[in-house]
């Protein structure tokens, strides 16, 4: 299965991919890290958040 993965504007600067059965290899597969896409700056649907953080004006990020 693959899903984009999109920054916090919408835009798709990524895609994730996990095997659906269990003797697939690799279980986790994810695009190669660009300028576009560091994983460590993507927060995973944060762009669907943005209307809710401000209408709340908070946020709770869990790991």
């Amino acid at each position: 299965m693959t899903i984009p993965i999109w920054d916090d504007r919408g835009r798709v600067v990524g895609f994730g991919a996990r095997a659906l059965r269990a003797d697939d290899m690799p279980k986790y597969l994810n695009t190669a890290e660009t300028p576009l896409y560091q994983k460590s700056k993507i927060l995973y649907g944060a762009n669907f958040l943005k209307q809710h953080i401000k209408e709340f004006k908070k946020v709770i990020v869990v790991e």
